[in-house]
């Protein structure tokens, strides 16, 4: 499903679906035990917003009131919310537990770092899967008897040797030599399900993408520049990223600048520039600060590779503190009080990064992949 027109949504109805087949449904193959992966920190707490305090079963409301069809369906909801490691009781009536991929591994001699955690990390197909945490041994335990699967961003899954998709078997393998059967339910949700040459996963069940929500007005419309003025940019000869690609950059601004007039009174409109590397990234965002006073220290720069992780352009070390910052100011850039007016990254469209201020999109990268996953 394409991003914004309901993947969260459908996982909270297929998750209220299963909980009460399983309470309600004699020999029902499914359970009240859930397991919500996300491939990193942002996407986590994307999620989070929706199920603290089950607010999407609340809010919507996805739980039938009490009487209908003579069941106590209110009073028989009962879930743990288990947020990564913070582990509460496990409870026969029903558990949610929400993780990020890294919690999940049976791999890890260590803590993840704060750099994977922030956008997560293609791990080596024969990582060693001698050690684990707390997390990752209660879904392999006794403690847990049936199990749905649920994974957000699952592009990141469809590698059979990729350590997701061998942790998710070693759980169904733990399930069924415990239990006797495996994993209940397996549900994936992505907005690319394309592998890299650009066939869709074969296990897909129903597709619905971008042009089909553009087409039905679920999803903003894009919309180019108008003619005139695209037909004014040409790529300079220069050495120099930002010199060669000025004209594009400042048509960006153009048509940022007139979102932010007419909105400012409302919300703070977002420029989104999209390099094809750490270099081009820092000198489109000093660029932008030194040519356009709004831009003056209100561009946020993140910093990913190609794979996703988080890369230090300098060098040297970030700090945690820095690195916990830069995640807060990514998942608050909607936020009203939030002081950026522009966002400068290599990867972030394709990691699962839902914000809704984003206007103006500048893609200073090629778009060539056979997937057609970058344009989309």
């Amino acid at each position: 499903m394409a991003t914004g027109t309901g993947k969260t949504k459908v996982l909270s109805l297929a998750l209220a679906w299963s909980y009460f087949h399983k309470l309600y449904e004699p020999e029902s193959d499914l359970s009240r035990n859930f397991l919500i992966i996300a491939p990193n920190i942002i996407v986590l707490n994307r999620l989070r917003k929706d199920f603290d305090d089950f607010k999407i079963f609340k809010q919507d409301p996805l739980i039938p009131e009490n009487g209908y069809f003579d069941r106590d369906w209110q009073n028989d909801f009962h879930m743990t919310l288990h947020i990564q490691d913070e582990l509460k009781p496990i409870t026969e009536e029903g558990n949610l537990f929400l993780t990020n991929i890294h919690r999940v591994y049976l791999n890890e001699d260590k803590e993840p770092s704060l750099e994977e955690e922030f956008l997560g990390k293609k791990p080596a197909p024969d990582a060693d899967t001698s050690k684990g945490m707390d997390l990752e041994k209660v879904l392999r335990s006794n403690k847990i008897k049936d199990l749905v699967v649920m994974n957000d961003e699952a592009h990141h899954i469809h590698d059979e040797n990729m350590q997701w998709f061998k942790s998710i078997e070693d759980i169904n393998n733990h399930l069924k030599l415990k239990q006797g059967k495996g994993i209940s339910l397996q549900v994936d949700n992505t907005a690319t399900p394309k592998h890299n040459k650009g066939a869709i996963f074969v296990q897909t069940v129903c597709d619905y993408p971008l042009v089909e929500a553009i087409k039905q007005r679920i999803v903003k419309s894009p919309v180019l520049p108008d003619e005139a003025s695209r037909a004014k940019l040409s790529e300079k000869t220069s050495s120099e990223f930002v010199e060669r690609y000025k004209d594009y950059i400042h048509l960006g601004y153009i048509e940022w600048k007139k979102q932010f007039d007419e909105l400012k009174s409302q919300k703070t409109p977002i420029l989104f520039v999209m390099t094809l590397n750490t270099k081009e990234a820092n000198q489109t965002k000093d660029f932008l600060e030194a040519n356009y006073p709004e831009f003056k220290n209100s561009v946020l720069l993140i910093h990913t590779k190609k794979s996703g992780e988080i890369s230090e352009s300098t060098g040297s070390k970030r700090d945690k503190e820095e690195l916990e910052q830069l995640r807060k100011d990514a998942d608050a850039i909607d936020e009203d009080a939030s002081p950026y007016k522009a966002v400068v990254s290599v990867m972030m469209l394709r990691e699962g990064w839902d914000v809704k201020n984003v206007m103006t999109i500048v893609g200073l990268r090629p778009y060539g992949s056979p997937a057609k996953i970058l344009p989309e």
